[in-house]
């Protein structure tokens, strides 16, 4: 399984699935979606799917010439899965082109084990 982009017209249903769950503020996609009339930052989002769990990420991203770079904050969002996709996130946020990352919140922890 890979990272997938979550259609604009399922926000709803992870909405709902994240805020279950607990998730962070700074990763719901009401939080985000407030960021897309800046023109600067554009929210995109994420998922992971397994039999019994998902992953989320929600982040936003920006275009400074050259540099794409994202803000992930207080994610992502690991519901019964392996912390290994937190290094699928990362190739696959590689392979779309993004040059830097910025990570908060206590996902850092688990990303310094790895």
């Amino acid at each position: 399984m890979k990272w997938q982009k979550i259609n604009i017209t399922d926000l709803q249903e992870c909405q709902q699935q994240l805020y279950d769950i607990g998730a962070s503020l700074y990763q719901l996609p009401s939080w985000l979606q407030a960021f897309q009339n800046i023109g600067f930052f554009k929210p995109r989002y994420y998922k992971y799917t397994t039999q019994n769990g998902f992953a989320y990420c929600g982040l936003l991203s920006m275009q400074i010439g050259i540099v794409k770079a994202a803000i992930l904050s207080h994610g992502p969002v690991l519901h019964n899965v392996d912390e290994y996709v937190l290094n699928e996130l990362l190739d696959s946020l590689k392979d779309e082109g993004f040059t830097f990352v910025r990570i908060s919140g206590q996902i850092v922890d688990r990303l310094k084990t790895l």
